[in-house]
């Protein structure tokens, strides 16, 4: 009996030190992986559902719960110093077209439902977080202040909580131990840490920061691109997301809405192709020239959108625009000539599309200026299109075609553009369209016939 007391003891010993083993394991591969600072205001709905996630990637051990620190940082703050259109009670939404409202507020509808959750706005939205922030600042705990953190978010957004209100998030800290009088050491904080996300180039909220890389990427949507810095590859912007498939045939139809004045036009037009060609069932694409400056002017949009951005917007698109040149493989060479004058090149391809892929390639990858009817027929004879001339010419004189581009913009403001690439379908779930080369995955996926679980209906 005593040699049986002694086996069970030394085999209890043995269970503890492999459990030791496998957290230091643990632990160094996390510190192998490197840190990642989640930048986050809870009363942003996209910092919601990135901190949701986090959690997911977290479970599912792409993420270690050590890996991860949650900062508290002022979205209004962010704005103000980055000098951000806003309106006074701190909404950046409120200052933009209603176009473009709308399709960010499907999206956003989108998102959570690919998050596998749903985005209630509360009461009076937006409320100042500025107190809880504060408190939230000030706890000197990581791991207690990313638990904080998720509370403080389940309250708002789960329940619909105000939380302005001072007793309510002090009843929370409460909770959790934490002492009300470190609150002037949260002040303190809260402001270092605003100042540091907009040195690190914040635009907005969610903002994560890779210090092993020096990277920052902006929105939840770029979680896969954090996993990437961290050494992950093929990564997809879905990662931790829970997709079914549907039972039918969910796009039949593919309208893509594009100006080869666009950079990010450029780049979907580099996969759309691909995309189409591996749906499960045969899809129609149909390529629908515009031009986006008249677009802009229709909808109330600066015809140089970046002129209008923060400078920490403006230099973050330029690095988001290369990591997605990046991540899809494609030469990109920013031409010497910008903004590009597109008129005649896209009454052309009204003519003729399949020189689509010639102009973009022409303008985007080999620095060639296609503005004037000169340029653009050299362009297209050296491509071996031997009807250039012919081309140029008619896109040049012929009232009809310039009245086809001037009908397809109209259709293009009419059907909800905001911006290109847009991509319009016949799948109800997509209604409203998706716009932005970042948006090609859920096009990618409903061809796939794969749809958010929450989304799913019994008659898909």
């Amino acid at each position: 009996k005593r040699k049986g007391k002694k086996e069970r003891e030394r085999e209890r010993e043995e269970r503890k030190k492999l459990k030791a083993k496998r957290r230091g394991r643990k632990k160094k591969m996390e510190e192998q992986k490197g840190k990642v600072e989640f930048m986050f205001d809870i009363v942003c709905p996209f910092a919601r559902l990135a901190g949701l996630k986090l959690r997911t990637l977290m479970r599912e051990g792409l993420l270690g719960k050590e890996q991860v620190e949650w900062i508290p940082v002022l979205l209004g703050g962010i704005y103000a110093l980055t000098k951000a259109p806003q309106t006074k009670d701190g909404s950046a939404t409120d200052v933009m077209p209603v176009a473009k409202k709308v399709v960010l507020a499907n999206d956003l509808k989108r998102w959570a439902a690919y998050v596998g959750t749903k985005i209630v706005f509360p009461p009076g939205h937006p409320r100042k977080s500025l107190y809880a922030m504060q408190r939230l600042s000030a706890v000197r705990d990581a791991k207690g202040r990313a638990r904080i953190a998720q509370r403080l978010f389940d309250l708002y957004w789960g329940e619909g909580k105000d939380v302005a209100d001072r007793e309510l998030v002090d009843a929370v800290f409460e909770e959790y131990g934490e002492d009300a009088r470190e609150v002037e050491f949260g002040k303190a904080r809260l402001r270092a840490w605003t100042d540091r996300a907009v040195l690190l180039g914040a635009p907005g909220v969610p903002f994560f920061y890779v210090p092993s890389r020096d990277r920052s990427f902006w929105g939840q949507d770029r979680l896969h691109f954090v996993l990437q810095a961290l050494g992950l590859q093929d990564v997809r912007p879905s990662v931790g997301c829970r997709l079914v498939r549907a039972r039918r045939p969910l796009v039949k139809r593919v309208t893509f809405y594009f100006d080869v004045a666009s950079p990010w036009a450029y780049i979907a037009s580099t996969q759309i192709e691909r995309i189409v060609r591996a749906s499960l069932t045969p899809v129609s694409l149909e390529y629908c020239p515009i031009l986006l400056g008249g677009l802009f002017r229709s909808i109330g949009t600066p015809n140089m959108p970046l002129l209008a951005m923060s400078d920490n917007k403006r230099k973050y698109s330029s690095l988001d625009m290369n990591d997605w040149v990046k991540d899809f493989n494609i030469p990109f060479t920013f031409p010497d000539v910008f903004p590009i004058r597109s008129v005649l090149a896209q009454r052309v391809l009204i003519l003729c599309p399949a020189a689509s892929s010639t102009l973009f390639r022409a303008a985007w990858s080999k620095n060639s200026d296609i503005s004037t009817s000169h340029q653009l027929e050299a362009v297209l004879r050296d491509a071996g299109f031997t009807n250039a001339a012919d081309l140029v010419r008619i896109a040049k004189t012929d009232d009809s075609v310039k009245g086809i581009l001037r009908a397809n913009t109209e259709r293009a403001m009419k059907n909800g553009v905001c911006g290109v690439p847009f991509f319009e379908t016949d799948a109800e779930y997509l209604s409203g369209g998706l716009w932005g080369t970042d948006r090609l995955f859920v096009l990618e996926d409903a061809l796939a016939q794969l749809i958010p679980a929450p989304i799913l209906h019994p008659s898909l």
